[in-house]
């Protein structure tokens, strides 16, 4: 049987070592940097994800980090995650929202992979009644 050049923990050590280097060099190169979303990358994706909506507005949170497209039935969310964005149809009487703050609104969803978006708006009490109306 051969063995090896250096001992497992050395080389264990190494290889964590150089997995740190490799995640500091891409968060230094700006590989960790949020993008924020825009109107036209969100009506794209909504539309990419259900050609079959309307889309008439594009409701922006104020961070830039996701958007509500108000639908004839129901709502548009696109939000970001890490580089790519994520699209859901919130069905009207579905989701829960809360006010969480003076502009920031909490959407409840019941999706196992996504329970929970919270949204920095300035109009967070209007959503939260819209969605509580089943709108």
């Amino acid at each position: 049987m051969p063995t090896l050049p250096l001992p497992p923990d050395a080389m264990a050590s190494m290889l964590g070592v150089g997995l740190l280097l490799l995640f500091a060099a891409v968060h230094l190169l700006g590989g960790s940097a949020r993008r924020p979303l825009d109107a036209a990358e969100a009506r794209a994706a909504y539309r990419l994800a259900h050609p079959e909506d309307d889309v008439q507005d594009v409701v922006m949170a104020d961070d830039g980090a996701a958007a509500l497209l108000p639908l004839a039935a129901g709502c548009g969310l696109v939000f970001r995650l890490g580089r790519g964005t994520v699209v859901r149809r919130l069905e009207p009487g579905v989701v829960r929202a809360q006010v969480a703050g003076p502009a920031r609104l909490r959407l409840l969803l019941p999706d196992p992979s996504c329970p929970r978006v919270e949204l920095h708006l300035a109009s967070a009490a209007a959503w939260a009644t819209r969605f509580s109306a089943g709108a």
